[in-house]
């Protein structure tokens, strides 16, 4: 960590806002996001009817469990992995910051471009590391049956609109609403977007999502009342194609 410490407090509450829906996460089934919820997997929220409203930092650590998922790590290893990663930083708490340290990877990865490795091993003991530890552990046999995750990757993957700006220069003079517009054309998951304004602002944002979809995920998604409409094509009985157009009022339009 570089020997002038930023404001990381003040950055991680921009990672924290939760105003993001389920359709920002890619790669994972909105059932599989409602179960890993029931399971304790993801971070509670105050707000029990508000649940569904994902941070940055949600939706990156939702990519994390995907990856972990993949390896065939279990629920308890991956609360475990959690509760460390979620846990304050005790570097930053050493400058009176209380950051977590999930969001100072993330942190150190768009301020400084630091490579940022999470090592893990098969009981899901977290080391969080840069680039040049890494390869020194590695050199010297200390990372050995370990699984090496990349936070830079998982940031670009899952948070691509963020990863080329550091500095968030991109979002300078938008409000909530335009940073969500810019996300939503970025995520290249929707046919086509609409938004109408008021007084000069936006009003409403309407997006048709064409998505890849099982009968278990369109039950949820009616009775989560997600939607504006949905198109749903089936062939023998196999649901070929599913589009579902939501409607939202603006975040700044909201009382």
């Amino acid at each position: 960590m570089e020997n002038t410490i930023p404001n990381f407090q003040k950055l991680a509450q921009l990672l924290n806002q939760k105003i993001y829906s389920s359709k920002f996460i890619i790669g994972v089934p909105y059932h599989n996001i409602k179960q890993w919820k029931n399971a304790s997997l993801l971070l509670d929220t105050p707000a029990k009817n508000e649940w569904n409203k994902f941070s940055l930092t949600d939706i990156l650590w939702i990519g994390i469990i995907i990856e972990l998922k993949n390896f065939g790590f279990t629920n308890d290893k991956i609360i475990k992995i959690k509760e460390d990663l979620f846990k304050p930083n005790e570097s930053l708490l050493n400058h009176s910051q209380n950051v977590s340290n999930i969001n100072a990877a993330i942190i150190e990865v768009i301020t400084y471009s630091h490579p940022i490795f999470l090592v893990l091993d098969v009981v899901g003991n977290l080391e969080i590391i840069d680039g040049y530890r890494t390869i020194e552990k590695l050199k010297d046999g200390e990372i050995t049956d370990h699984l090496i995750l990349s936070v830079n990757e998982f940031f670009k993957k899952n948070i691509e609109a963020l990863f080329n700006e550091p500095n968030f220069d991109i979002f300078k003079g938008l409000n909530k609403d335009e940073i969500q517009m810019i996300l939503i054309m970025r995520s290249q998951k929707f046919e086509n977007i609409k938004i109408t304004k008021k007084d000069g602002r936006i009003y409403t944002i309407e997006a048709t999502e064409k998505m890849e979809t099982t009968y278990a995920d369109v039950l949820d998604i009616l009775k989560q009342h997600e939607y504006q409409s949905v198109e749903m094509v089936l062939v023998k009985g196999k649901i070929v194609k599913f589009n579902r157009t939501i409607k939202s009022k603006a975040q700044t339009t909201k009382k």
